[in-house]
């Protein structure tokens, strides 16, 4: 028998490009019958909203063998609650704020308690002496008081975490630098109120977790998915059972610097080189990095080229294209080079004014690329959209899906583009875009930072006659089955298969 354990610090509700890998790689196991399980880290009390939103937008569809494990959560009990509908009383000495909020006051008509909804659900109480707040109880979605804090300066000293039955389960202890929020310790308590043990750092209690409660069978081969090394390295480096095997995976450049693959390596994967004896496996998403990390680190039999995968085909929803309708999908980040890909409009708009481009994302660079957008006055021409969830549609009535990266490991979004017959022009760039697109087949990729270059290729692929931009769509459809789920799920499959025949002759010998 085996388990699969997906690591990630938290799933929230804006799910990030690794978020929706590791989403759909569990996928991909999960319908192939293997066990996964999602375990996170980080407390959030609406762990149970986020991980229902995957199956919602339909990034998962298999609740029979994907489960997710919050460490929180676990000891809380959340798996054994129902949900709890809150029953409204009548309240005396309240007054409400313009939110609806309940406001109660105290002597000299101070605030003794702040009673806070969301969406006519209690998210958290504030309570209140002579004024000043010094402590809050936080609720759950299903109104279950969950967590407990105790504040001075407005600054939260220690939180206690109750399970569904009221019961003290954990406590953490936080001090502060220049206002940043440390974790001093962290006291995890037995069923009869007893510290059974202290921690100095959540991975601490999250191995103890797995080693002393989830992953105990000695006859199960438990399998650990790191997508972020950097909060799950001291698992990885313990004194693991021979039965755990660890699998690394890579989502971005290995180096700091895009243009020099041996300058400065990137810090989130170090641990992942200076301990490679570690890793049953290191997962790199194209050969192109695969070779690039050769160069500098050396050969490993530990290299495997697993690329992304769709965990099903997308529908066609026989949506008209507008071919004057060019699409953007990702994060509002300055590795994006967002700001590039306006300039670059701003030329395809001088011979094309009826031209678009929609922008959907989520991020810090929200601000400036709009303040950019209104200065070149292109917001007839230009817009931008916050993060969709349902990105099919978009895809699939748009003209091409621009990217202007300065660097991908595997640019998920682009496999998406191609499956839903949405052609893709892209710098070329490492990594990905030269392993899926095809140059004038499926896409376009134009060599360095050459945005004259890259403005010229839209502006001759809109001079294009209909024809030829349908067989680019149809050739986007055909080339995506490379990385088909049943492709991807046959290089899982030959990697565990691997895996336990090195596992059985080391127990043999």
């Amino acid at each position: 028998m085996k388990e699969f354990y997906m690591l990630y610090p938290k799933i929230s509700h804006n799910k990030t490009g690794i978020v929706v890998s590791m989403l759909r790689r569990a996928e991909l196991l999960a319908n192939a019958g293997y066990k996964v399980f999602l375990f996170t880290i980080q407390y959030d009390a609406l762990t149970r909203i986020y991980f229902n939103e995957c199956y919602a937008s339909g990034l998962l569809t298999n609740r029979e063998n994907i489960k997710l494990i919050n460490l929180f959560s676990f000891f809380q009990k959340k798996e054994q609650d129902n949900h709890c509908v809150l029953i409204d009383k009548p309240h005396n000495n309240c007054e409400y704020d313009k939110n609806g909020n309940r406001v109660y006051k105290g002597k000299f008509n101070k605030n003794k308690r702040y009673e806070v909804f969301h969406d006519n659900r209690l998210t958290h109480i504030n309570y209140f002496d002579d004024g000043i707040l010094n402590a809050r109880s936080k609720y759950d979605d299903y109104g279950k008081l969950c967590t407990f804090q105790t504040l001075v300066d407005k600054k939260v000293i220690n939180e206690f975490f109750y399970d569904i039955y009221g019961k003290l389960v954990l406590k953490i202890n936080f001090s502060y630098k220049k206002d940043v929020k440390k974790i001093n310790s962290i006291c995890l308590f037995d069923q009869f109120g007893m510290v059974e043990k202290e921690f100095y750092s959540l991975i601490d209690l999250a191995v103890y977790t797995l080693k002393e409660y989830i992953c105990i069978k000695k006859n199960i081969l438990y399998y650990f998915f790191i997508d972020r090394i950097t909060e799950f390295f001291p698992f990885l480096l313990g004194n693991n059972p021979s039965n755990y095997f660890f699998i690394g995976t890579i989502h971005a450049a290995h180096y700091t610097n895009y243009l020099d693959i041996f300058s400065a390596p990137n810090k989130r994967y170090t641990h992942y080189f200076n301990n490679l004896d570690k890793l049953a496996a290191l997962v790199i998403l194209t050969h192109a990095q695969k070779e690039d990390i050769i160069k500098v680190y050396g050969e490993s039999s530990c290299y495997k080229v697993i690329p992304h995968t769709l965990s099903k085909k997308p529908h066609s929803l026989n949506l008209p294209v507008d071919p004057l309708q060019f699409i953007s999908l990702a994060r509002y980040d300055k590795g994006k080079r967002l700001d590039l890909l306006i300039e670059i409009f701003a030329e395809v708009l001088k011979t094309h004014p009826d031209a678009k481009l929609n922008m959907y994302g989520f991020g810090l660079e929200y601000e400036n690329l709009q303040l950019l957008i209104d200065s070149m006055q292109l917001t007839h021409s230009i817009k931008l959209f916050p993060f969709a969830k349902n990105i099919n549609p978009l895809l699939q009535s748009s003209s091409m899906l621009l990217l202007t990266s300065q660097s991908e490991s595997f640019c998920l979004v682009v496999m998406e583009a191609l499956a839903n017959g949405c052609p893709v022009t892209s710098f070329d760039i490492r990594y990905g875009p030269s392993e899926m697109i095809v140059h004038k087949k499926n896409g376009y990729l134009v060599e360095g930072d050459d945005k004259k270059l890259y403005a010229q290729t839209l502006i001759d692929y809109l001079n294009t006659s209909d024809v030829f931009k349908q067989g680019m769509r149809s050739n986007a459809i055909a080339l995506s089955e490379q990385t088909s789920s049943e492709v991807v799920l046959k290089k899982w499959q030959d990697l565990i298969e691997e895996i336990e025949i090195s596992y059985k002759n080391l127990r043999q010998s």
